[in-house]
């Protein structure tokens, strides 16, 4: 169904148009992407990038805050859950 949405002229040009937006956002888009488009689809379409994604994903790195610390555990049991030091 996602293909078919991006291989479609009215809805492809649509979310190629909103991806990238997102991207110029500053978001990453990532996700599973195959190494050719899929069987069926022709190699030179206007949105083979999309066509080879198994997933979409648009993710930004968070700004680090002064004063956080990443997840450590607690002194004496390696059981004991990760404490965080809150922003």
């Amino acid at each position: 169904m996602f293909r078919k949405a991006v291989a479609s002229e009215g809805s492809g040009r649509e979310l190629s148009a909103i991806v990238e937006d997102v991207r110029k956002k500053g978001y990453d888009i990532s996700g599973d992407v195959m190494k050719r488009p899929p069987r069926g689809y022709p190699t030179d379409h206007s949105r083979t990038n999309l066509l080879r994604h198994r997933s979409l994903i648009a993710a930004r790195p968070s700004a680090a805050r002064s004063g956080c610390t990443p997840p450590r555990r607690s002194t004496g049991s390696s059981r004991a859950p990760p404490t965080w030091t809150p922003c």
